[in-house]
């Protein structure tokens, strides 16, 4: 059975009986303090505190370190209440005197410089009387997601303190039985943050490798491989909402008919290629393809279970940051390992090749050969 998230109000009364709850003053911690003792430090806030509490908790710390930013007070009060959720509960320690890790106190400020520098400045009206609000269905949509998307960066805030993860993105996807419209939604958010994973761990932008740079390798990787873990996630809960659906009687899109508009080259008689059926496309998990016009060769990843798809002439569903191409000096050599070589030798081609790494879009034209597909 699904969970059903509902805004905590938290009377004074209520609040007092939580206080005795855990008794003796409010936490405090050090720049050596274990996750243990800052999660108990959480825990204690999430109990006692609400979302709006978070945000008076972020406004008061700024006020007092930056009093003349009369603007960043004022942005900060523009921003919802559930996106300073986790950010309040580090900024009410550090009012209270508390230092934390380098990491966490880092994560507070690039949180709150990305969450200002979203907010846009309103234009000038004239104040009127407004109508009764009527909240939309896709109002409460996003209200919905903005509050899971608030588990999720709890979730991110307990692998920034120490690079380790036991959260299952399937299973937590599965347990509140999250709409298609929602899925996407999350998938959307994460999707540039995925981006910048993937920058920092290929050290392709300086400023964000530096902040990083006491990160060890294997930490970034599981830091992309846990984003991505929430992206599939959430495209697999969308396709599964799909196939549960009452089946519409419209009939299904034959295989044949959805690659038809698919312009590629049928074969190459120099290097001996011949291209698979497109229709092996749809649904796979790798596809290599070849450009006998620019020398390009170009491997492309599936971003989820879903697989690889074809719309037009243009693939649908692959990682843009996984999925590369290169030109090729020796076609002939290179191609030949391609077609006769097994998933490590797959795994490996890419890599061994000297020229430069380039970018790919998903198009597909009459000069590209439809090397292999890996299922």
């Amino acid at each position: 059975m699904a969970k059903t998230l509902k805004k905590r109000r938290v009377t004074k009364s209520i609040r007092s009986e939580l206080k005795a709850k855990f008794s003796g003053p409010e936490p405090t911690l050090t720049e050596n303090s274990t996750r243990i003792e800052i999660m108990h430090a959480y825990n204690y806030y999430n109990s006692i505190y609400n979302d709006d509490d978070a945000k008076q908790f972020v406004i008061t710390y700024f006020k007092s370190q930056q009093k003349s930013n009369k603007g960043l007070i004022k942005k900060l009060n523009q921003i919802p209440a559930w996106e300073l959720h986790n950010v309040g509960w580090n900024c009410r320690l550090l009012s209270n005197g508390s230092k934390l890790p380098l990491e966490i106190k880092q994560s507070v400020v690039n949180k709150i410089n990305k969450l200002v520098q979203a907010v846009s400045e309103p234009e000038p009206q004239e104040v009127e009387e407004s109508p009764k609000v009527v909240i939309s269905i896709q109002e409460r949509i996003q209200n919905k997601a903005s509050e899971l998307i608030g588990e999720l960066e709890a979730e991110l805030d307990k692998f920034y303190l120490d690079h380790k993860y036991e959260f299952d993105a399937s299973s937590w996807f599965r347990t509140y039985a999250i709409k298609p419209q929602i899925a996407k939604i999350i998938s959307e958010y994460y999707a540039p943050l995925y981006a910048e994973a993937h920058e920092i761990l290929n050290k392709k932008d300086a400023d964000l490798a530096g902040a990083y740079k006491s990160w060890k390798k294997p930490d970034l990787k599981k830091y992309v491989e846990f984003i991505k873990s929430i992206i599939s996630a959430a495209e697999t809960a969308t396709v599964v909402a799909k196939v549960s659906r009452k089946p519409r009687k419209k009939k299904e899109k034959p295989l044949t008919v959805i690659v038809q508009k698919l312009r590629f080259k049928e074969k190459n008689d120099d290097l001996n290629l011949v291209s698979v059926n497109p229709t092996e496309i749809i649904g796979c998990n790798q596809l290599w393809v070849y450009n006998t016009k620019t020398r390009v060769l170009v491997v492309y990843n599936a971003l989820g279970p879903v697989g690889l798809g074809v719309k037009g002439s243009t693939l649908i569903g692959f990682d843009p940051q996984t999925s590369t191409a290169k030109m090729l000096r020796k076609p002939h050599e290179t191609l030949t390992k391609l077609k006769e070589g097994g998933k490590i030798v797959l795994k490996r081609l890419m890599d061994e090749l000297s020229t430069k790494e380039k970018s790919v879009n998903g198009r597909i034209n009459k000069d590209v050969i439809l090397v292999k597909v890996i299922k």
